[in-house]
């Protein structure tokens, strides 16, 4: 009679029994994205979010599920969105991310809004993987595009891509140097070097979302999941849309709500001998107003939320009347109006283009502060200068009066235009004051985004910025500071606006 140590028995079945029982493993991975720096419902914060009372939740996730049995993946704008994201240029977001043991970052179009050199800074910093395959800041190498997890003993690839648009949004000295890529391109080049990990699944985490129909191609989710039957999950972002949870092609594609309103929970049925995902399910659950706040990560934010709550009711001026952004940008908007008057104060240009980026009303008599401002003003933008003639200025024009119904509509000041009421064809142009020779190119002010092609809505203003002979210049200052500068040092920052534009025939 042959016996066997009980010793031997127990591990010959730990090694062989997956071989014989199928070996289920069931994950649970937690996806938050588009944060945009709404840390606490504090003033600094807007009132938009309270990324401190998500991480409650998500810490009593991952108690449940067992630290080994987790996963938490944000896939970016995460460090952007609000006064205290900006004072601290994204530095408040990387302590909260590293004490809620983020399993990866992957990097968002906003996480560049303060520059490439800050971008590097961060990415350093930040004590938790950082993802983006697609993204090159310096020496010729991308940001890893990847990772392999041990979870609950299965073998999790995680693949990190950030939009392949970026050069379509940021343009200027502070973003010299980076390179990016398609998402398909990357991941079909890095993909062969996953496989050879043999993972159990494979999780796509990318700063993109999912839509039928993208006539600019920004997102290319939809066709990445029918490419690549290998990917088993696809985490989304960037539109600001929700998905519960739907089947795209061969992989499950999920997406929660923007500002910390929600966050998504997976479950995953894996059966780790045949490298097979059994089953996944989603769903997005959403942050109660009564959630207490996370005590590790309110920590690692106090300091950064002193600093901008003191700053956002500092008082910047009074204005004498009434001041609102309802109208139309170029015709009657006032905000629109002496945001350009501040543009051209600054840079010395005959005219400007800006829209509304916010909806608001500053009562005359109460004091604006910091805040106020910048909800009116919630995004990174430098000032540009571009030389342009009056023919080219009348086609840049044309171009923002063609999609006047979009919220990234901005109006002239500076010059009288007549334009077709139906089509937006600019038919004439005039300055101000004194005549301008068609051959003569003069300072038009403008702002960064828009000079990138404000998101592949302007190639013509892109290309016109592009030239040479346009002779591009970036202000130090970002857009922001320079209204504020204005507000406080003119007293009829708050004048009613000009009307510059007017239809042909009539209105």
């Amino acid at each position: 009679m042959i016996k066997f140590p009980i010793r031997r028995i127990i591990l010959l079945f730990v090694c062989l029994g997956p071989l014989f029982l199928g070996a289920e493993v069931q994950l649970t991975i937690l996806h938050t994205t588009d944060i945009h720096a709404h840390l606490a419902d504090h003033v600094s914060s807007e009132n938009g979010g309270d990324w401190l009372r998500l991480a409650t939740l998500l810490r009593r996730e991952r108690a449940e599920a067992g630290p080994g049995n987790m996963l938490l993946i944000d896939t970016g704008d995460t460090i952007q969105g609000t006064l205290v994201g900006t004072l601290s240029q994204g530095a408040v977001a990387l302590p909260v991310l590293a004490a809620l043991e983020v399993d990866a970052w992957v990097i968002g179009n906003h996480e560049l809004d303060f520059g490439l050199q800050r971008l590097r800074e961060l990415t350093k910093l930040v004590q938790v993987p950082v993802l983006a395959g697609n993204l090159t800041l310096e020496n010729g190498r991308p940001l890893p595009a990847y990772r392999i997890c041990e979870k609950g003993g299965a073998r999790i690839a995680i693949i990190g891509m950030t939009s392949g648009y970026l050069h379509n949004w940021f343009t200027g000295p502070d973003y010299d140097g980076f390179t990016v890529e398609d998402a398909t391109l990357a991941i079909e080049r890095i993909m062969p070097e996953v496989m050879r990990h043999k993972p159990d699944m494979i999780v796509l985490g990318i700063h993109q979302g999912f839509q039928y129909r993208d006539t600019r191609g920004v997102n290319e989710v939809r066709s990445i999941a029918y490419r690549f039957p290998q990917i088993d999950l696809i985490l989304g972002a960037h539109t600001h849309q929700q998905y519960g949870g739907q089947r795209i092609g061969g992989s499950w594609y999920v997406q929660p709500a923007e500002h910390a309103a929600e966050y998504a929970r997976i479950q995953v049925r894996i059966d780790i001998r045949r490298k097979k995902v059994l089953d996944i399910s989603s769903t997005l659950v959403k942050v109660p107003g009564d959630t207490p706040r996370d005590p590790l990560a309110e920590e690692a934010a106090a300091a950064w939320l002193q600093v901008a709550d003191r700053e956002a009711i500092r008082t910047i001026a009074t204005p004498a009347r009434a001041v609102t952004s309802k109208g139309t940008p170029g015709i009657d908007c006032q905000i629109s109006d002496m945001v350009c008057r501040a543009m051209m104060k600054q840079t010395g240009a005959v005219a400007a283009l800006h829209g509304v980026l916010a909806r608001l009303y500053w009562p005359a008599g109460k004091p604006v502060t910091r805040g106020d401002l910048f909800r009116a003003m919630p995004y990174e933008n430098k000032v540009c200068v571009v030389n342009l003639t009056r023919l080219e200025l009348a086609d840049v024009i044309g171009e923002q009066l063609a999609l006047r119904q979009a919220y990234t509509y901005n109006g002239i000041h500076g010059v009288h235009v007549v334009a077709d009421r139906e089509s937006g064809r600019v038919i004439n142009v005039t300055p101000a004051h004194g005549v301008w020779p068609e051959d003569e190119r003069r300072p038009v002010a403008i702002t960064s985004y828009n000079a990138a092609g404000g998101g592949g809505r302007y190639p013509r203003l892109r290309e016109l910025c592009a030239r040479p002979e346009s002779g591009l210049q970036v202000e130090p200052s970002d857009a922001r500071e320079i209204v504020r500068r204005y507000m406080e040092e003119n007293r009829e920052w708050t004048a009613p606006p000009t009307r510059w534009i007017t239809w042909q025939p009539g209105g």
